[in-house]
């Protein structure tokens, strides 16, 4: 099986979960905890890429970043991002009273660009922080 037949079946496995994800986060208010686990984890996510995107050549210390790091906290929190976000936003959309069908429609969506995106999220970021990046 090709790498592209992994990340294909990978990516459609995250959007059917995310669609029950995302029905479960639209039924209300949820616990305010998660709302906080899920807000940090998407501002850990987008501030490192958006620090490998922005300041990759002003930072000298690429190799004192063990690989431990990059496996165990941010490919999983890339795995996690599309679920945070689309939480966030279904709570967030809640909150303000919209419609529950629109409410699950929109943070699926959100959600399914960022399955699709995470791929080359994922590749910023670790080849950024192995100092691999132009």
């Amino acid at each position: 099986m090709s790498i592209a037949a992994i990340v294909t079946v990978c990516a459609l496995a995250l959007i059917a979960a995310l669609w029950f994800f995302s029905r479960w986060a639209a039924r209300g208010a949820k616990r305010r905890t998660l709302r906080i686990v899920a807000a940090v984890l998407s501002l850990f996510c987008l501030g490192l890429l958006g620090r490998y995107l922005i300041f990759n050549d002003a930072v000298p210390w690429h190799s004192a970043i063990p690989r431990s790091l990059v496996e165990d906290v941010v490919l999983p929190s890339y795995v996690l991002l599309p679920f945070a976000v689309s939480f966030c936003v279904a709570q967030w959309l809640t909150a303000r009273r919209f419609a529950p069908t629109g409410v699950r429609y929109l943070s699926f969506a959100i959600g399914v660009i960022l399955v699709l995106l995470t791929p080359l999220e994922v590749l910023i970021v670790s080849c950024g922080m192995a100092g691999a990046c132009l």
